[in-house]
Parts: structure tokens; sequence; C-alpha cells
């Protein structure tokens, strides 16, 4: 998401994201990158916390899926937990789409400017007015977008554990890049 391409203004990108249907995989490739949203709330007087919403979904999800979804494998509790993972993943992917958008917006408010300055306009404050609103709503809906990315994916961790009927443990990187990578602990196997 957020591609800066304009040192390539001959290249055109094709939104598939408005296309196909939703998904994991699709939020993965329109979500915003989380060094981009760190900068953006760096930068701005935007207070708002980024690093706790995958795992507390996570938390809320698994909690919601003991308490609510019928234990028993089976189609009724598969069709629940669809349903749980789309509730959050839909609007996930709509607030991506409009981050997105609002973000083009913002490039090319800002690619009017810089030509306006380059050619001497005098119309420069109301462009860099209209430049800063874009600059500052975007940013607004990139930060939404990823917290709500975030969230899909915290929910989504728990519901594939729940659809493989593993038990839920909090998410712990140290194992899951042992997992990944195959690294087992020399104490452990000692």
């Amino acid at each position: 998401m957020l591609n800066h391409l304009r040192a390539h203004p001959n290249v055109v990108r094709f939104p598939v994201e408005q296309r196909v249907e939703p998904s994991l995989e699709l939020l993965g490739d329109i979500a915003p990158n989380a060094d981009l949203v760190g900068l953006l709330i760096e930068g701005t007087d935007l207070e708002t916390s980024i690093t706790e919403a995958r795992d507390d979904a996570d938390r809320d999800a698994a909690e919601r899926i003991m308490n609510e979804v019928d234990p028993a494998p089976g189609p009724r509790r598969r069709q629940a937990l669809t349903a749980m993972l789309d509730a959050i993943l839909v609007p996930a992917i709509e607030a991506c789409r409009r981050a997105n958008n609002a973000w083009a917006k913002h490039e090319a408010a800002e690619r009017r400017y810089d030509v306006a300055l380059r050619e001497g306009e005098c119309w420069l404050a109301p462009l860099a007015d209209k430049m800063s609103a874009q600059t500052g709503r975007a940013t607004e809906l990139v930060v939404e977008a990823y917290i709500l990315s975030q969230k899909a994916l915290g929910t989504a961790r728990a519901i594939r554990l729940a659809m493989r009927n593993e038990p839920w443990s909090p998410f712990d990187l140290g194992a899951e890049a042992a997992a990944l990578f195959g690294i087992h602990d020399a104490a452990a196997a000692g």
C-alpha cells in the first residue's frame, strides 16, 4: 500500500483490491505498512497506539469463541467462525481502500503544489491549504486502516486456531519465529 511511484510517472497501478473478494491475502496486500504508519503518527499530533491492536483482537476473539461459538466441530462451528472473521475482515479491507484513495488524492495535491511552486504560480496558499487538509485526512485514514487490519489479523489467528481445534495461547513472536525457521531450543533438547 501507499507505494511511492513518483519517480516513475509512466507506471499505472491497477487497483485490483476494488474488484477482488475480501480475503486475508488481499488484506495483506493492501494494508498500510507498520513503518509508514509509525512515521505518520510521529510526524503528526495523532495520539493513538498501534502496538497492541493485533494482540488485543487475538485475545478478545479467543474469548468470544470460547463463550459464543459451539465447541463441537462441524458446519455450525465453521459457519460461526467464518462469520466472525467476515465481520472484521470486510470493514478492514474497506478502510484500506478508503486509505489508498485518500493517499492517492494527497499525492496528487502534493504534485500539483510542486508544479505550481516550480512554475511560480501565485495561488500557492490555497494549494498548500488543500494539500495540508488532504495530508491530514489521508494520515487519519491510513492509521485507522492499519489498526483495523491488525485487528483483523489478530482475530484471524484466534479463528485459525479454533478451526484446527488447537488451544489458544497468546502470540509469542519468539516461538513463532522458532517454528517458522525450525529453530529448536538447545536447553529443551538437552
